[in-house]
């Protein structure tokens, strides 16, 4: 295929997605459009029968592409592996004007999203991204907030941010500074998928959908699921102290993330208290604002039964 022609790359990351991989990769196989695309399928080095199903589907569709893990760089917190690593090498080989991500155990719904998507993306010079809401095992209602324009400040102070990573379609704009960008942001990272956004909210506005397009599976074998509360905080905090350093020159939103900072820390001392895991507090109180406000907060959380529940 001559990637000069290519319109659209489709990233699938997959790793140990035996039971689901088959409707991921049909879901995008049924898209409706008259786009020439490639579906490059990144393994993390499955162990089960993942890596027999892609090569099966590699041999029937010249679309399919499959990156089976070798000696690229690899992306660690706390000795677990984070997606970094297989979605960053994935990036570099693709060839399309556009890209959109699909995780192995998600899939598409809509069988024009990828039409709908880049349409509206060529609609406004100033557009670099779209993505949508998604429906999952818990949750299935429409979005609070509605479709929305989004700029790096209201990004970054929204909490209904990017739901996954399947949900994401975005010009294929990137520049060796940019990959050199990403590969800071996603070391020891779980949301690599918000790390992305931001690289493209340097470069214009990004539009959130509220129609659903992707089904989203929410299962305790997932990387970011299967870590604790705790940890999913602590996680948090590392990702917004790297963004004090990644927008360093920018004095109205390090304002902004470091309120999101102070409020991270906070949210980490009222799940401590919840959980009873007392040894932690010493680190969540050192960021934290100590003040009437938060203090309020504490004690409106305790009235309510929260905190101390067996």
């Amino acid at each position: 295929m001559n990637s000069a022609t290519i319109d659209i790359s489709i990233i699938v990351l997959t790793f140990n997605h035996e039971k689901y991989i088959e409707k991921c990769i049909s879901s995008i196989l049924n898209q409706q459009h008259s786009l020439t695309i490639e579906i490059i399928i990144g393994d993390d080095g499955s162990s089960d029968k993942t890596i027999e199903i892609l090569k099966t589907y590699a041999l029937k569709e010249n679309s399919i592409r499959v990156l089976f893990k070798g000696n690229d760089k690899e992306f660690f917190r706390n000795s677990k592996r984070t997606p970094g690593g297989n979605l960053l090498r994935c990036l570099k080989d693709t060839n399309g004007k556009f890209i959109a991500l699909c995780d192995g155990d998600d899939y598409w719904t809509d069988t024009n999203k990828i039409n709908k998507a880049i349409n509206f993306i060529n609609s406004d010079k100033n557009l670099v991204g779209y993505f949508h809401h998604v429906s999952s095992t818990v949750n299935t209602s429409p979005h609070q907030l509605g479709s929305k324009l989004y700029d790096l400040t209201t990004f970054l102070v929204d909490e209904n941010r990017l739901q996954s990573s399947s949900a994401l379609l975005f010009k294929n704009i990137f520049s060796k500074a940019d990959y050199q960008d990403l590969e800071f942001l996603f070391r020891e990272s779980y949301k690599v998928d918000d790390d992305l956004l931001l690289i493209l909210l340097k470069k214009g506005t990004v539009y959130f959908d509220a129609k659903v397009m992707t089904y989203y599976r929410k299962h305790n074998s997932t990387l970011w699921s299967s870590n604790s509360l705790i940890d999913q905080v602590q996680s948090e905090i590392d990702h917004l102290k790297k963004c004090l350093i990644f927008f360093s020159e920018n004095v109205l939103l390090l304002k902004v993330i470091k309120k999101k900072l102070e409020d991270t820390y906070l949210l980490g001392i009222l799940i401590t208290l919840k959980l009873r895991k007392y040894k932690m507090l010493p680190f969540f109180y050192k960021g934290a604002p100590i003040n009437i406000t938060s203090i309020k907060k504490i004690f409106k959380y305790f009235l309510k039964g929260l905190l101390f529940r067996h």
